[in-house]
């Protein structure tokens, strides 16, 4: 039987006798028959010859059914117009192709021209109609879901990469398919999460919330719980919020934010112990410098929210306490204001003063006025009386120490004529 090269080597060996022939002919009259015997033949040959290529290149999509040789040579033109990037040209030989038969890898070619000229909708009707043809053609069923995919068509790209899956013979396409699905279910959260994040931005924080939820239930991402649990803060449901971010953390270990965020929440559902070891956790496992940097004063404004707090409760042994850690921690003037105020009340004001003293040396927010206030409340209670009416007469000047200031200056002023008020 005879091969398609020798077949090839018979055609070729064919036109050199022909052409040796006429070109021999002496005689016009056994020319003109011999030219129009010699003419029917070479046009079979030609024809030929074309479906021999023809088909060689049909089959560029590894198919082996024959294509209707009409279709195929505005096929193979289309084909020459891809390799040149002439795509609208490829696009009318192709719908000549089409008008002579309707065949998959027709418009599987259709579908690649239209996505090289940006049209992705076109491009995904044409992938329908190669995979309706053929519903066994894994490449169909990838570049619909690559096409659905660009269009955030979601849930359809992710079925069309499933069968994928399903019908191809080819373990590397398989595997390509599976992998495009968990590209696809991924997009699919990130975008959901992208709408949340839009609608938090427009202060529609139930909606967001709902996004986040359908996100976090396609892929368990710690960062959209992070987000839900600002949301929640926001709507002042602090609780709810601080689990959402302790769910956060407990998906990654070394989750940084959700640790810095759950701290936040911590502080403001007064466990302050609990927002310490939130800190202490996220300084263990960032690896961002700006958070390593920013942690120690974070730590320290927590032990001062503690020592504010237990002073409000009149624990002041125990104000003392968060006071001088967080001092230690980052030194501040709120936090040696804070521990001046409560060494005053445990009548320990040789301590007080040099707590508003050292105040004074690393001032940012206490104002002078505070500090004269208290001064002045130490040289009350320690009987020094001029040295008082000193400190409050600066501190009066304070709109925040004002009334008090002045209440202190009568009581002395009247304490000096003699007559308590």
């Amino acid at each position: 039987m005879l091969n398609e090269t020798h077949i090839l080597f018979l055609i070729i060996k064919s036109l050199i006798v022909y052409i040796s022939h006429v070109f021999n002919l002496s005689n016009k009259l056994k020319f003109f028959r011999g030219f129009m015997k010699q003419t029917a033949f070479l046009a079979i040959l030609i024809l030929f010859f074309a479906s021999y290529f023809g088909k060689a290149q049909q089959t560029e999509n590894n198919s082996v059914e024959p294509m209707d040789p009409k279709a195929a040579t505005y096929y193979n033109s289309a084909v020459q117009f891809m390799k040149t990037e002439q795509y609208e040209d490829a696009l009318k030989s192709l719908d000549s192709s089409l008008s002579a038969a309707k065949d998959y890898r027709i418009f599987y070619l259709q579908g690649q021209a239209n996505l090289k000229l940006g049209r992705v909708s076109d491009a995904r009707n044409s992938f329908n109609e190669c995979t309706k043809l053929n519903s066994n053609y894994d490449m169909g069923w990838m570049a619909s879901g690559n096409a659905n995919l660009a269009l955030k068509e979601y849930d359809l790209a992710i079925n069309d990469f499933k069968k994928v899956v399903e019908v191809s013979k080819d373990v590397k396409v398989k595997t390509e398919g599976e992998e495009s699905i968990k590209f696809a279910v991924n997009a699919k959260s990130i975008e959901l999460y992208n709408k949340g994040n839009e609608l938090n931005k427009q202060s529609k924080f139930e909606e967001a919330i709902q996004l986040y939820d359908q996100a976090f239930a396609i892929v368990k991402d710690p960062k959209y719980l992070y987000q839900k649990g600002l949301v929640l803060s926001k709507l002042t449901k602090n609780k709810e919020a601080e689990e959402v971010l302790k769910s956060s953390v407990a998906l990654n270990d070394s989750f940084d934010i959700g640790y810095v965020a759950l701290a936040s929440l911590q502080i403001v559902n007064k466990d302050y112990n609990g927002a310490i070891k939130s800190y202490e956790k996220a300084m263990l496992v960032t690896t961002n410098e700006n958070i390593k940097k920013s942690i120690p004063e974070s730590i320290s404004k927590t032990y001062l929210a503690a020592g504010n707090n237990a002073f409000k409760d009149k624990k002041y042994d125990q104000s003392i306490d968060w006071m001088l850690k967080s001092i230690s921690n980052s030194p501040s003037d709120a936090a040696y204001f804070g521990l001046a105020k409560a060494y005053i009340e445990k009548k320990k004001y040789n301590d007080a003063v040099t707590a508003l003293d050292n105040a004074k040396s690393v001032q940012k927010t206490v104002t002078d006025e505070a500090i004269a206030y208290y001064k002045g409340m130490i040289h009350l209670n320690k009987g020094e009386d001029s040295k008082a009416v000193e400190f409050f007469t600066v501190a009066v000047k304070d709109a925040t120490y004002k009334k008090a200031a002045q209440a202190q200056l009568d009581y002395l002023k009247a304490k000096q004529k003699g007559t308590k008020k």
